[in-house]
């Protein structure tokens, strides 16, 4: 695992060496491709020395020797990553999802990432505010906290209240200099991908078209209420996104409805960290103690039927221990009403359990409806994106990444998720193929894995035990792709992200499974 994860780090930190080859842009540039290139070189050597060193040693002592290196250079590459900021923080939160193959350091720095990001100052973001609206702060919002709620790849947020409705609101801001730099970040970590992962081009483009419609707030806004529109629907019990006040939206900030509660990490960290208290063990020994979750089985109905009678189980055990308190406490009533100073004692509710089962049922859910049958999706849902909101509901937020897919393409990937959830091989290839999917040779069994692998699973059953990352190599060495429709790009990203969701909230996911009668829908 290490060794793998090793891997990607490497390759991860060549990356900084293309930056000085990228003679194109502007000094600003350049200047950001060096500083990622002089802090990444000697740390590439370090751990390709390393794994040459070790080669011949037994595996246990490679991976100590790897875990060392992770331990010095993840401090590094936060450094790099925070000072750089925009399109490095987004690959950052892409990270985030991955705990299946990147090493644990850098895995604690790209979720860090998710909602603790690099911020401006109050008067720059007052001046942003008061340009865009072309009036004062003070004219709009009667009030406008200072400390951000959250910061991100290209903006801050932060709480206001509208002046005339006194309506709670969140303002997006987005930084003033991000725009500026994208291109010439983007053209480094692509530069490296032809060197070194040219399997990974067709993503990295598509991610440059998408991250790059990120920086109008204003059609964030329409795409934002478009999908709120199709959520409410449907599924208005269920999942919430925040209205924008659209005649307050213009290119560098968003204004729309503040949706109260807690970031799904942060949610789900709190539960497992009293779970693990509960049983007398930290959070990491509670982790070390849970069967591996990786080789996928089939279905959630079971375990979420477990977590629900828990939850159950849990509630009715403070029924009994409130009942008892009841009648502890009418015993004292005649006491203080003589006037004896005694105290009732409070009555005790634990905090309602999260069925992390029940959860990632909605977000498959949900979002396959996005894809298959509204042909309208976020194709950037990863867990920084996710809130669970005080009233039980899922909110989802951030929609500067909106992708849009034809509903003749719909059918022919509503076919694919259909072959794919009966493990149809023959068919399975065939309807890849018909999407445009092409490799170089023709290789049907890399055709089959590449579409299982972008649009249903990567658990290790289906990549032979090894990261997803490092399987994808071995199947563009064995015969590289040569073709994958744009169409189908950020659908595949999508896929990525929920099946990261799985990895964070402890759950096998496969989406074919999950979309199986979504797509049938649409197919017929």
């Amino acid at each position: 695992m290490l060794r793998a994860a090793s891997k990607s780090v490497a390759v991860s930190l060549a990356a900084l060496t293309a930056g000085a080859s990228v003679a194109a842009y502007h000094d600003e540039g350049t200047k950001r491709a060096m500083f990622f290139n002089y802090h990444a070189l000697p740390a590439l050597a370090h751990y390709r020395w390393t794994e040459w060193r070790t080669a011949g040693l037994p595996e246990e002592e490679q991976d100590e020797a790897l875990e060392r290196l992770h331990e010095k250079y993840a401090p590094v590459a936060e450094k790099v990553v925070r000072e750089l900021k925009g399109f490095y923080i987004k690959l950052g939160q892409m990270g985030s999802t991955r705990a299946d193959f990147i090493a644990e350091p850098y895995l604690k720095i790209c979720e860090r990432l998710q909602d603790d990001c690099p911020n401006i100052e109050f008067h720059e973001v007052k001046a942003i505010v008061e340009k865009a609206l072309g009036c004062a702060m003070g004219d709009i919002f009667s009030t406008f906290e200072k400390e951000p709620l959250g910061s991100a790849s290209i903006g801050q947020t932060h709480a206001a209240r509208l002046e005339e409705s006194g309506e709670e609101v969140v303002v997006k801001v987005q930084y003033p200099w991000v725009e500026r730099l994208f291109r010439s970040d983007v053209a480094t970590i692509r530069f490296f991908c032809k060197l070194a992962q040219p399997e990974h081009l067709p993503f990295i483009d598509e991610i440059e078209r998408a991250f790059a419609t990120e920086f109008d707030y204003a059609r964030e806004a329409k795409s934002m209420r478009k999908v709120g529109d199709n959520m409410r629907k449907y599924f208005s019990k269920k999942v919430v996104v925040p209205k924008p006040l659209e005649h307050l939206c213009t290119k560098n900030i968003i204004v729309m409805e503040y949706l109260h509660g807690i970031k799904l990490v942060d949610a789900m960290r709190a539960q497992w960290e009293a779970i693990a208290a509960r049983h007398g063990k930290t959070l990491e020994e509670l982790k070390n103690s849970l069967p591996d979750r990786q080789s996928y089985t089939g279905g959630t109905g079971g375990a979420s039927v477990a977590f629900w009678i828990s939850g159950k189980l849990s509630y009715f055990a403070d029924v009994v221990t409130n009942m008892t308190i009841f009648l502890i406490n009418a015993v004292k009533f005649v006491p203080r009403m003589l006037g004896v100073n005694i105290r009732y004692t409070p009555h005790v509710w634990q905090r309602k359990l999260l069925n992390p089962y029940q959860l990632m049922d909605t977000l498959l859910e949900v979002h396959g409806h996005q894809v298959l049958y509204d042909g309208l999706f976020n194709g950037d849902c990863h867990p920084g994106n996710i809130l669970m909101l005080d009233d039980g509901r899922v909110g989802l937020i951030d929609y500067g990444q909106i992708a849009e897919i034809s509903y003749e393409d719909r059918k022919k990937l509503a076919r694919l998720i259909l072959c794919l959830a009966e493990n149809d091989r023959r068919n399975i290839i065939e309807a890849f193929r018909d999407m445009g999917f092409r490799t170089r040779r023709n290789d049907e069994e890399v055709c089959y894995k590449s579409a299982v692998v972008f649009f249903d699973r990567d658990s290790r059953d289906v990549t032979e035990g090894m990261n997803i990352q490092r399987y994808l190599e071995v199947l563009s060495q064995r015969d590289p792709v040569v073709s994958f429709p744009q169409a189908f790009i950020m659908s595949a990203r999508t896929v990525g992200l929920l099946k990261g969701l799985g990895t964070v909230l402890g759950v096998p996911v496969s989406v074919a499974s999950a979309w199986r009668a979504q797509a049938k829908e649409v197919h017929n």
